[in-house]
C-alpha cells in the first residue's frame, strides 16, 4: 500500500522460505493415505498414452499458519447456517490457513488480489470472498445460492460490493472479528488431535467436490463412469468418492482421473510438519482420543 492508501498489485506477504519445502510421506500409520487437495485438473487429449494421471507438487514451506479475520456480517452469516453447511465452509477456511498458496481447485483468483472460495453442498453453493492482509486472511463476504436462496449473481456483479468492503476494512472504517477463535472452539486448537482429524476431513471433502464437479462438467453419468472404471454398475465406490467418506489412495485417484480423461495435480498443506499426530498414530487411535466411534476398529477387535 502506498502513502495514499492505494493497494499495490502483487503477491501478498507471507512468512515462508521460498528455497525449501518439506517432503511429506504418502502413507500414514495403518496404511492411510496422507491427505491432499487438488490443485488443478487437466484434460488429457484423446489417444495420448503414458500419461501420469496424478502429479504431486510441493510449494514453499510456511513457517507459521496464517491468521483469519472475518467481517462481522460474515461471522454472523456463518453462525446462522446449519452445522453441516457451516462446517463445510469452515473446512475450506482451515485449509487456507496452511496451504502454500491459493492455487487450488476450490479457490479462484479475482481482480485486485481478491479471491473467492467455492463450497457446494447438494443444490446450495457458498462463495466466500477474501483477501490476504499481511499474514491474515480476511473474510469479506459469503454468498449462499440455490434451493430457495437468492438468485445467482455473476462474479462481475459481486465484485464492486466486495471491493468496497475490502477498502473499508483497509481504512479501518469496518472491522472484523478473530475467526481463529471460532475455528478453535469448533474444531479444537491447532496442533490437537481433534483439529488434525477435521483437517483431514477438510482435505477429502474438497477433493470429492472437485471430482464430482469434473464428472458433471464432462457430462459422464454415474453408470458410464462405473463402466469406465471397470466396476459393476451400482456397486462402485463412486458414492463414497463423491460423499467425502474417505481419503482416496493415490493409485485409486489415478484410476478415477483416467476414467474422467484427466490428470490431477495435487498438493498438501505447506505448513512445516502440519500433521505430526497423524504421522505417529493410526486413525483408530485418533478417533478414540477425541471420543468418536471407531466402527472398523471395533469389528477387527471382535474377530
Amino acid at each position: 500500500m502506498d502513502e495514499n492508501l492505494n493497494i499495490i498489485e502483487g503477491a501478498p506477504f507471507v512468512m515462508e522460505d521460498p528455497l525449501i519445502y518439506e517432503e511429506q510421506p504418502n502413507k500414514l500409520p495403518g496404511g492411510r493415505t496422507n491427505p491432499y487437495v487438488i490443485s488443478e485438473l487437466i484434460p488429457v487429449p484423446a489417444g495420448e498414452k503414458d500419461v501420469e494421471q496424478v502429479e504431486l507438487q510441493y510449494g514453499v514451506t510456511l513457517l507459521r499458519e496464517r491468521k483469519v479475520e472475518a467481517l462481522e456480517p460474515v461471522a454472523e452469516f456463518l453462525a446462522s447456517l446449519s452445522e453441516e453447511h457451516r462446517k463445510k465452509v469452515q473446512y475450506g477456511v482451515m485449509l487456507l490457513k496452511k496451504l502454500s498458496d491459493f492455487k487450488v481447485s476450490f479457490v479462484e483468483a479475482c481482480k485486485d488480489t481478491i479471491y473467492l472460495m467455492t463450497t457446494a453442498l447438494g443444490w446450495i453453493t457458498y462463495t466466500t470472498y477474501f483477501y490476504q492482509n499481511g499474514e491474515t486472511i480476511v473474510l469479506l463476504k459469503v454468498f449462499g445460492e440455490g434451493q430457495g436462496r437468492r438468485t445467482k449473481a455473476s462474479v462481475t456483479e459481486k465484485m464492486p460490493v466486495v471491493r468496497e468492503l475490502r477498502w473499508k476494512h483497509v481504512i479501518h472504517e469496518i472491522s472484523g472479528v478473530d475467526y481463529d477463535a471460532v475455528l478453535d472452539a469448533e474444531f479444537g486448537p491447532t496442533g490437537t488431535t481433534k483439529r488434525e482429524v477435521y483437517e483431514m476431513r477438510a482435505c477429502r471433502a474438497y477433493v470429492s467436490f472437485a471430482i464430482k464437479q469434473a464428472r458433471l462438467a464432462s457430462g459422464i453419468p454415474v453408470e458410464e463412469f462405473e463402466v469406465k472404471m471397470g466396476l459393476k454398475t451400482g456397486r462402485s465406490n463412486l458414492s463414497n468418492v463423491e460423499r467425502r467418506s474417505r481419503v482416496l489412495p493415490l493409485d485409486y485417484l489415478a484410476k478415477v482421473m483416467s476414467s474422467l480423461g484427466m490428470r490431477a495435480v495435487i498438493v498438501r498443506p505447506g505448513l512445516v510438519n502440519w500433521n505430526p499426530i497423524s504421522r505417529t498414530h493410526t486413525m483408530e487411535q485418533m478417533l478414540e482420543k477425541i471420543g468418536e466411534p471407531v466402527y472398523r476398529w471395533k469389528r477387527k477387535e471382535a474377530l
